[in-house]
């Protein structure tokens, strides 16, 4: 272990709590993959390692209720009218940041987005991930990136967490 203490700790820990709206997430944006759990994963991670679980409790329960009956999450951006992220990144973020939270593949709602990601497992071993959510615009109609390497390895890795857990 490298034994890394970072600078202004304190100041750190309290800017991400600060940037924790009410609801419990950090915001959603088209460029943050048109998901509030794009942020919330890594901010989640570092309030629960620095032991900040009241920010971390107040994320968690933003997810849980916002997950879909089959397991999955899928959340839009108001006024974004190109494609949005796909259930299966989304639903990989939100796992990844409820393991961080410290829920286990052994409680309900991480149980139904793991099947749920299971079954949307591919031949190849892959997971769909969509394109990146461009807005519809001129500057962005021919720039479309394939996310499935990013989704495959997002899911990946939030089973690979739990696992640890």
């Amino acid at each position: 272990k490298a034994e890394i203490e970072p600078d202004h700790l304190d100041e750190a820990l309290n800017f991400l709590a600060g940037k924790q709206n009410a609801e419990g997430h950090f915001g959603i944006n088209w460029y943050y993959y048109c998901t509030h759990y794009y942020l919330m994963r890594p901010a989640v991670a570092a309030l629960a390692d620095y032991g900040n679980y009241a920010a971390v409790a107040k994320a968690r329960d933003f997810v849980l209720a916002r997950q879909r009956p089959d397991g999955s999450w899928f959340s839009r951006v108001d006024g974004f009218h190109g494609e949005p992220s796909v259930p299966e990144l989304q639903t990989a973020l939100a796992l990844a940041t409820l393991a961080h939270a410290g829920m286990d593949a052994g409680e309900p709602p991480v149980r139904r987005a793991i099947d749920w990601l299971l079954a949307r497992r591919r031949p190849d071993g892959s997971w769909f991930g969509g394109r990146y959510p461009y807005p519809e615009t001129e500057s962005y109609r021919s720039f479309r990136a394939t996310q499935d390497v990013f989704t495959t390895a997002q899911v990946l890795a939030a089973f690979n967490y739990l696992e640890q857990i």
